[in-house]
C-alpha cells in the first residue's frame, strides 16, 4: 500500500502530469467565468451562464482552475467556500443534489432528513444570512446529467434548482454536453435565468486561426517539458495535423496521450518520447477498443488527404441518446442557438 501510494505521488510531481497550458481560449473562458464571480452582490440580477461542449474541450479544467485560485478558508465559525463547485449526480432527483451540495461544504449529516429541511438547509447554506458559506459563485458540473435517460427532464428538479438559483442571489454557472441546453429550453423559467451561453468548440484543422493556435499549443508542451523530455517538434505540420485528428482538436484528449507517451518514456527510463510512443498512448487512452478509428501515428493506411473526419466519443454518445420527445413520439425542441456565443 505504502509503495504504491509512494508511486502514486512521485507520478503527480512528474511535470507532465502537471502541465497545464493557458491557450486563448483558456483565458477567454476563466474571464468569462471571473466576470460571473465578479457580479455578485454588485448587480441587481448576477450573472448567470452556461456553459456547453464536447468531454475534453477544457470546460472542466478552466472551472477547478478557477476553484482553485479561491481555496476553502477555514474558520471557527465555519468554513467560507467562495466557489463551489458541485458535480451533478447521476439520476439527479431534488434529494440527491441537495445532498451532493451539502456534503461538497462538509455540511453534518447530509443526506438525513425530509427535503423540505434540506432544502431550507441549502438555502441557508447558499445566501448571506446565518449559517452560510460565503459563497460567491456556484459551478454545477455534468449539468446533462439533468436529462434522465428515461423520462427525459426531471421538471421538479430542475424547478428546485431554478428556486435556489432565485433564493440565493448568488451568480450560477452550469458546465456540459450540449445537449443539456434541452434542459433551459424546456424551461421556460430556467431559461430566463440563463440567458448566455458560451459553447466551447474543438480546434478545426480546417480554421486558419484555429491551426495555427493547436500547433502553437504543441509547441509549448514541448517547450515547457523540455527540461523532462525530448517530444518530437510535434507542431510540424504533418506530425500537428495527426496530432489533432488523434485527439479530435480537443486538449483534453492531446493531453492524454502527451502525458501517456511521457509515461512510457519515464517507465522505460528515457528522456525521448518517440512518435511510437505516441502512438501506443493513443490506442490505450483514445482508441481503446473504437477499432473504426484510425491511428494517425501508426496505420499503414493513413492518409491525411482521404482520412474521414474524426468523431469524438461524446458525439457518438449524444447522437445515440435520444430526447424523451423523441422517444415517445415527437421531435426534439431545436437548442436556440440565437443565445449562444462561442469561445
Amino acid at each position: 500500500m505504502a509503495a504504491n501510494l509512494e508511486n502514486a505521488l512521485n507520478i503527480m510531481k512528474d511535470p507532465a502530469e502537471r502541465l497545464l497550458i493557458k491557450h486563448q481560449g483558456f483565458r477567454d473562458l476563466y474571464d468569462e467565468i471571473k466576470k460571473c464571480f465578479d457580479s455578485c452582490g454588485t448587480t441587481a440580477d448576477p450573472k448567470n451562464l452556461a456553459i456547453v461542449g464536447p468531454s475534453g474541450a477544457g470546460k472542466s479544467t478552466v472551472a477547478t482552475y478557477f476553484e482553485n485560485q479561491h481555496p476553502v478558508q477555514e474558520h471557527a465559525a465555519g468554513d467560507v467556500h467562495e466557489v463551489l463547485q458541485v458535480r451533478i449526480p447521476s439520476g439527479v432527483t431534488r434529494m440527491s443534489l441537495a445532498a451532493t451540495i451539502l456534503r461538497k461544504l462538509k455540511e453534518p449529516y447530509p443526506s438525513r432528513g425530509s427535503l423540505d429541511a434540506l432544502t431550507t438547509r441549502v438555502d441557508e447554506a447558499l445566501t448571506r444570512g446565518e449559517g452560510s458559506h460565503g459563497i460567491r459563485l456556484v459551478i454545477l458540473n455534468e449539468f446533462q446529467r439533468f436529462i434522465d435517460s428515461t423520462y427525459g427532464v426531471p421538471y421538479e428538479t430542475a424547478d428546485w434548482l431554478k428556486d435556489r438559483i432565485e433564493v440565493s442571489g448568488i451568480p450560477f454557472i452550469v458546465l456540459g454536453l450540449d445537449y443539456g441546453l434541452e434542459i433551459l429550453d424546456q424551461n421556460e423559467q430556467l431559461f430566463r435565468l440563463f440567458p448566455e451561453t458560451i459553447e466551447v468548440k474543438p480546434f478545426s484543422w480546417e480554421n486558419a486561426d484555429d491551426r495555427k493556435n493547436f500547433r502553437g499549443i504543441l509547441q509549448q508542451i514541448r517547450l515547457d517539458l523540455t527540461d523532462s523530455y525530448q517530444f518530437p517538434f510535434m507542431e510540424r505540420v504533418e506530425l500537428a495535423f495527426r496530432c489533432h485528428y488523434a485527439s479530435f482538436g480537443l486538449i483534453g484528449y492531446l493531453m492524454k496521450i502527451v502525458r501517456g507517451a511521457a509515461e512510457l518514456a519515464r517507465d522505460a527510463k528515457k528522456k525521448e518520447v518517440s512518435e511510437k510512443m505516441l502512438s501506443l498512448a493513443y490506442e490505450k487512452l483514445v482508441r481503446k477498443k473504437r477499432s473504426h478509428y484510425l491511428n494517425p501515428f501508426s496505420d499503414k493506411d493513413f492518409d491525411p488527404k482521404t482520412a474521414p473526419p474524426p468523431i469524438p466519443p461524446s458525439e457518438t454518445a449524444a447522437e445515440r441518446r435520444a430526447s424523451w420527445r423523441e422517444r415517445s413520439g415527437g421531435s426534439r425542441m431545436p437548442i436556440r442557438r440565437d443565445r449562444t456565443s462561442k469561445v
